[in-house]
């Protein structure tokens, strides 16, 4: 009996299994060397770029008037829409028409986010697009259809039932409507006489850069539209040409932005809330709003008051000296 009783109490042996082999994949291989070299690189590249735009950006100065007056003869006036789709993440569904995301990490697309508060000076825009679809992918930033295997929002990082989408309509006063992009012609007549200096051409070819400045409309597009605008801001803290563009528009008092998004050709809008008119310059959410919503619209007033609000309790302390750099093309 006792015997039979210690089998019972015995406790049961965990299967066996035998040892994994262990595996080693090279990711990468480098010496000390290369990435000295690396470093050299990349300072090259900084300051080429640097000094290109620093030299651009004085030639763009001396005729800051007239690209003011060349971009306000630019714009259309006024534009109406409606039943346009705004997208936000989860955190801020009860604020879907704050620009505060805007500012975050380098910006978007025609805006200046924090890339370097010294040299270059924040302002939002609030981002539209004409359906569901179009404001999720300009949201990502990928293909509707993902890249081998991964899902757009998985690309993203992003839950997908975590976005708040809300309808909205309103009018502006003043946009710049890529739709129509002869009207910039002007605009491209004075900035395609700019030029380098030898020196900068030379650093530049060293790193085997061989863009082109623009002097035609097709080439304006390009630069606007271009798909990789974020490298340049994340790689070198310089402007993309987009935002430098976003920038220009926005110091004219011009209200928005309307392109084509890279990914549905559906329309987009691109709109400054600071440079809103008045009373017949706003955006409004068009269904009934839970009674937490923050605001249902947005214009020049209601603008001011967040703007000024969000001022008092910005505590960060600017280090850097401005060099109030304006880059261009």
């Amino acid at each position: 009996m006792s015997r039979s009783r210690g089998r019972w109490n015995q406790k049961p042996r965990p299967p066996y299994h035998p040892p994994l082999k262990k595996v080693t994949y090279n990711l990468d291989r480098f010496t000390i060397y290369d990435i000295a070299q690396g470093k050299e690189r990349q300072k090259a590249f900084s300051l080429a770029y640097w000094n290109r735009e620093s030299e651009f950006a004085y030639q763009r100065s001396l005729i800051k008037d007239e690209i003011k007056k060349i971009l306000i003869a630019a714009a259309i006036s006024p534009f109406p829409f409606s039943k346009f789709q705004r997208g936000v993440k989860y955190r801020w569904a009860l604020d879907p028409l704050s620009v505060e995301g805007s500012l975050k990490d380098i910006g978007g697309r025609f805006n200046i986010g924090d890339i370097d508060r010294g040299a270059f000076p924040m302002f939002p825009a609030l981002y539209l697009g004409e359906d569901k679809n179009t404001v999720l992918q300009e949201m990502f930033q990928c293909p509707p259809e993902g890249i081998e295997g991964l899902t757009s929002h998985e690309l993203a990082l992003t839950n997908s039932d975590s976005i708040a989408i809300v309808s909205v309509y309103g009018s502006l006063e003043t946009i710049i409507d890529l739709y129509e992009p002869q009207r910039l012609q002007g605009f491209v007549d004075l900035i395609k006489n700019f030029e380098i200096s030898s020196a900068t051409k030379t650093k530049l070819k060293k790193i085997g850069d061989d863009s082109r400045k623009v002097t035609t409309i097709e080439e304006l597009l390009s630069a606007v539209y271009e798909p990789n605008w974020r490298s340049m801001p994340m790689q070198l803290d310089l402007p993309s040409p987009s935002q430098i563009f976003g920038q220009l528009v926005s110091e004219a008092g011009i209200e928005g932005i309307r392109y084509k998004s890279k990914f549905t050709d559906k329309s987009c809008l691109a709109i400054f809330p600071h440079n809103l008119l008045g009373l017949d310059s706003f955006i409004e959410i068009m269904d009934p709003c839970p009674p937490e919503v923050k605001q249902r619209r947005l214009e020049k007033k209601l603008h001011l008051e967040l703007t000024n609000r969000s001022r008092k309790s910005d505590n960060i302390k600017l280090t850097r000296k401005s060099h109030n750099i304006i880059l261009s093309f």
